[in-house]
């Protein structure tokens, strides 16, 4: 069954049938290209089970397009037979493709989109340059009908493509040193990135993760890694995490793998303050075999049933700025993120404060990297 198309589509749709018909080729298309994959979006026609709009995707570097793209073949192919590297590509063995005209949709800041396509199944000799611009002039129309969503399609491809990064074996995981204010000893250290050759903040790509349902996934690749370098790594690991990757049974196996006694969960007051019972509950096992938690705040903070080991500020300023806490049969330490000077180290212990992180102490590094003072 084929399904109603927006309005966009509905318009593509239309430049499409003005290709083929044009042309005189079997079906066209318009494709998005996000640097790994090419996704057909709308094809016409629509011809049930293969020729869906947003069914198809294929390898990247496979495709006719990328190799149109890369100027291994040319954009107009009246009969692929003449062209023996055209002939073995995977989509014109599968499709038995014969003729095919492919140029490329660029946004109007000149962003590259994707590729608007037409093809055939037997050779088409009269087609011509003619068509070939006429290809270009719809692709041109084409932008004009998609740009308003393809901003967020392209943003969301972008961040994908970070994702499967961050979340690869060989993913790398930064250290931020978290520092005994008055001694200047390394007590522990928070995961500060995580990613390939250039890791991105943890905390950044978490929340930008949560849209896509991935932050879960995210996490468990961290913990991952926390697990892997507790043997060489001295002290404690914190981990941020969401309040709602606690009750995620995937990460919760993982952890109850791990030496707990050397794991700090991290999580933000807010979204701890939406439901701290079922938090509470999720990690009370695993706090009772010695997993610690710190909760992260920017100002004052009601526990409740939390009762964490730790408590972040967010900054330096948030502990000279009045209680914090509210009282509580056991009174957490505190924690300042940000300590990015001297003097904020040397006025954070008169406020009860003696722990902290910043850049005082350095970019986040590679655990081997960590000292045992600063």
């Amino acid at each position: 069954m084929l399904g109603t198309r927006d309005e966009p589509s509905e318009h593509v749709a239309q430049l499409l049938r003005q290709a083929r018909k044009s042309l005189g080729l079997s079906l066209a298309f318009i494709t998005r290209m996000d640097g790994t994959t090419q996704h057909v979006e709308v094809v016409e026609p629509r011809v049930p089970p293969l020729l869906r709009d947003n069914h198809l995707a294929f390898p990247d570097e496979t495709t006719i397009c990328r190799a149109i793209l890369a100027g291994r073949l040319p954009a107009l192919m009246p009969d692929m037979r003449d062209i023996p590297e055209a002939m073995a590509l995977p989509a014109v063995r599968k499709m038995h493709l014969r003729a095919f005209v492919s140029v490329p949709i660029h946004l109007a800041d000149g962003t590259f989109y994707g590729t608007l396509c037409a093809a055939g199944f037997r050779p088409a000799t009269r087609l011509g340059p003619e068509h070939e611009q006429l290809m270009r002039d719809l692709a041109d129309a084409t932008a004009e009908i998609i740009e308003p969503g393809a901003r967020g399609r392209l943003a969301e491809d972008a961040l994908r493509a970070r994702i499967e990064v961050a979340t690869a074996e060989e993913a790398r995981l930064l250290l931020d040193p978290v520092v005994h204010l008055t001694g200047r000893r390394r007590i522990g250290a928070c995961a500060a990135a995580l990613g390939g050759e250039h890791p991105e903040p943890l905390e950044a790509l978490l929340a930008a993760a949560r849209n896509l349902g991935e932050q879960d996934r995210i996490a468990v690749r961290a913990l991952r890694r926390v697990g892997s370098i507790l043997p060489r790594t001295a002290g404690y690991v914190a981990l941020p995490v969401a309040a709602a990757t606690l009750r995620h049974k995937p990460f919760v196996r993982t952890l109850a793998a791990l030496p707990l006694g050397r794991i700090v969960l991290e999580c933000a007051a807010d979204e701890l303050a939406d439901d701290p019972e079922a938090a509470a509950h999720a990690l009370e096992p695993l706090r009772a075999a010695g997993l610690r938690l710190t909760v992260r705040t920017a100002g004052p903070v009601a526990l409740g049933h939390l009762q964490p080991e730790l408590v972040k500020l967010e900054s330096p300023a948030a502990a000279a700025a009045g209680p914090l806490i509210e009282e509580g049969p056991v009174r957490p330490r505190l924690v300042a993120a940000g300590v990015d000077s001297e003097a904020d180290a040397a006025a954070l212990p008169d406020l009860g404060v003696q722990r902290g992180q910043g850049r005082l102490f350095g970019p986040p590094v590679l655990p081997e990297l960590l000292r045992d003072s600063y």
